[in-house]
């Protein structure tokens, strides 16, 4: 019983040292290819350096008698590797994680990287968009500059509006049944950095609970990107004071001279 264990440890061991000398070969062999070729001699030294650490790479594997590699192999000396039995396809997927390790795991980086730009449905490499900035009613009332400065914004505003500069989609109009109105409102001029979305309404009930019937707000995005850049939140005050200037301006360029009483309709 001794002699046929200890016959099964030999062939094990011989088995073993075969396996080794496969896996050597393996990893020699493309070396072996460059040589076969020719060089120069000076060359040569080089190479056998590499030889001597791709040796180095290569030891005693476990008890089973399997070749594991504790340096950096190429894909290809892996893969043969795996055919010759020397290593087993679960060490050589190790050693390729390990190698990404060694390496501060870049791959593993990129991939998680790659993951989530698909999720959020942006692209690898683009620049990161920055958040909107939102400005409320009482930072707009602390920046609007005077009637006349918003006079001559209307007065712009209009020749841009008749020199068709200005491309101006179809009002779309809501009912809140019972509750208020609003009108949805959007534009741009050709050649400027932004286009713009308003929405005014009128909340009849709301002054019965201290606000204003007049509530909106309006949104600016870029016109390259289309990305939401700017949201003011106003309360419809905007829409009260442009409403005002551009009133006030017609009546300063159209209104006839020595008028004493103004009516205003609507």
């Amino acid at each position: 019983m001794e002699a046929r264990v200890a016959d099964h440890g030999r062939r094990r061991q011989h088995q073993a040292r075969r396996v080794e000398e496969a896996g050597r070969r393996a990893l020699l062999e493309p070396e072996r290819r460059r040589r076969g070729a020719g060089g120069d001699e000076r060359d040569r030294a080089p190479e056998a350096q590499e030889r001597h650490e791709r040796r180095r790479a290569v030891g005693r594997g476990n008890e089973h008698g399997r070749t594991t590699v504790r340096g950096r192999v190429s894909g290809d000396a892996r893969a043969r590797l795996v055919r010759f039995g020397a290593v087993g396809r679960g060490a050589a997927a190790s050693t390729s994680s390990a190698r990404g390790r060694g390496r501060g795991d870049s791959s593993k980086t990129v991939r998680d990287t790659r993951s989530k730009a698909r999720l959020h449905g942006t692209r690898v490499g683009a620049r990161r968009s920055m958040a909107p900035r939102m400005i409320t009613k009482s930072e707009l009332l602390k920046a609007i500059p005077p009637v006349d400065k918003l006079m001559d914004s209307m007065r712009d505003a209009f020749v841009a509006y008749s020199s068709d500069r200005a491309v101006v989609a179809p009002v779309q109009h809501v009912t809140v049944e019972g509750k208020g109105d609003a009108c949805v409102k959007s534009g741009y001029l050709r050649g400027d950095a932004s286009w713009v979305v308003k929405i005014a309404g009128g909340w009849p009930g709301n002054a019965a609970r201290g606000l204003s019937n007049s509530q909106g707000c309006m949104l600016l995005f870029g016109q390259e990107t289309g990305q939401l850049e700017c949201l003011l939140a106003d309360e419809g005050h905007l829409t009260d004071v442009r409403t005002a200037a551009a009133a006030a301006l017609c009546v300063k360029e159209f209104a006839p001279e020595n008028v004493k009483t103004l009516c205003v309709v609507g």
